[in-house]
């Protein structure tokens, strides 16, 4: 497989979802 700019950024804004998402639960309990 190749890697790509366009891969690369799928893959931080997927941690950076996941991370907020986390956050949120943390802040939730």
């Amino acid at each position: 497989s190749t890697w790509t700019p366009q891969r690369a950024e799928q893959k931080a804004a997927a941690e950076k979802t996941l991370h907020t998402d986390r956050t949120v639960q943390i802040h939730s309990l």
